[in-house]
């Protein structure tokens, strides 16, 4: 659920590069599911914060072998 609102948040972003005058509802979509995607870290953070630093280093780590950094 959460990579597909990511996913969709980048293809609205490539969008918004590519149509550089966009929309109004646009701006107000993308700014809002960045609000909230940061919004469920923080909560995920102080809830579980081991699982969520097991995550981010999972991720990160799958980021970078899968781009060469």
């Amino acid at each position: 659920m959460i990579m597909a609102g990511v996913k969709k948040i980048g293809r609205l972003g490539l969008k918004l590069i590519r149509d550089e005058r966009g929309s109004f509802d646009q701006l107000v979509w993308a700014i809002g599911a960045a609000v909230v995607v940061v919004a469920i870290i923080l909560v995920l953070r102080v809830v579980a914060p081991d699982t969520v630093s097991n995550l981010w280093s999972a991720a990160t780590s799958w980021i970078r072998s899968s781009f060469g950094f």
